[in-house]
């Protein structure tokens, strides 16, 4: 790996929407805690609290551990509990997928009366179970699901939610 590549590596800046910055300012010290205890990375997070910035440490040896550390922050900007994002430290092949609620409604052809808040509300009641049955971990918004999971977990969530929505159509 050459230098300049190895210099570019070794910073990355995270943005924290406005709506997100009360919360992760009131978690800021647990956060670092593991980020910079548990993975020798340095951590800080600007005044207004809108860009957080990772860097290596001289003594952090895997350039991973600072994506790692990004995709940990990340999911917990998203809405994911610091304990279900955690999981993103220490795993491989572990990453967040998200789903458009406009696309679901395309291709279940969801007809105009079924809206998203219906189908988010149908969706939050058999929450806990799909997360139990699929190995993944939901979060959901105004417009969007997010996954948390391997990849043959997020898979089976997907289909899932398919056969859930489908079944929510029928009635």
């Amino acid at each position: 790996m050459t230098t300049q590549v190895k210099e570019q590596l070794q910073s990355i800046h995270v943005h924290v929407p406005h709506h997100r910055s009360r919360y992760m300012l009131s978690q800021w010290e647990h956060i670092c805690v593991i980020v910079t205890i548990g993975k020798n990375i340095d951590i800080s997070m600007d005044a207004k609290g809108q860009i957080i910035e990772l860097t290596m440490q001289p003594d952090t040896t895997d350039v991973i551990d600072l994506q790692r550390c990004a995709s940990f922050i990340q999911a917990v900007i998203l809405g994911f509990s610091i304990p279900v994002a955690r999981v993103l430290l220490n795993r491989d092949n572990v990453y967040v997928d998200s789903i458009n609620f406009t696309d679901i409604n395309a291709e279940q052809q969801i007809p105009k009366q079924l809206d998203t808040n219906l189908l988010c509300r149908n969706i939050n009641k058999t929450k806990s179970d799909i997360e139990q049955s699929t190995n993944t971990s939901i979060h959901m918004d105004n417009t969007k699901i997010y996954i948390l999971g391997s990849t043959m977990c997020i898979k089976n969530y997907k289909d899932h939610l398919g056969q859930l929505i489908s079944l929510y159509t029928r009635n």
